[in-house]
């Protein structure tokens, strides 16, 4: 899991692991009272994640970005731009996961390796 996508609040939730569809869609209906309503699939970890992506499943928050990139890294990128709302159901999101993978009994699938 990475938080790395400001202060918006949640809008879905992905994984880089085609094999964990199944158990993604156990784990996704409580997240949609939260606003983490979509579910997909994609082959983007982040570049901050990238050089694990080969071999770790990669789950994330998914989070409303449409204005991310209007102060993000430049001098007006303040708290003041967060929505408490919209952050605080992020984290609710990102807590309400990270639990439930941890108490899960079986754990996510591993990336098949390339060759």
């Amino acid at each position: 899991l990475e938080a790395d996508s400001g202060g918006g609040r949640p809008t879905g939730l992905s994984y880089t692991v085609e094999s964990a569809k199944a158990l993604m869609q156990k784990i996704a209906p409580p997240l949609a009272g939260l606003g983490a309503h979509e579910l997909r699939l994609t082959d983007d970890g982040g570049a901050d994640l990238l050089p694990i992506t080969e071999r770790v499943p990669i789950v994330n928050i998914d989070q409303d970005v449409s204005d991310y990139f209007d102060w993000h890294h430049t001098t007006s990128d303040t708290l003041d731009k967060i929505i408490p709302l919209d952050i605080n159901l992020t984290v609710a999101a990102f807590a309400g996961l990270t639990y439930t993978l941890a108490e899960m009994p079986e754990t996510l699938p591993r990336p098949a390796p390339k060759h």
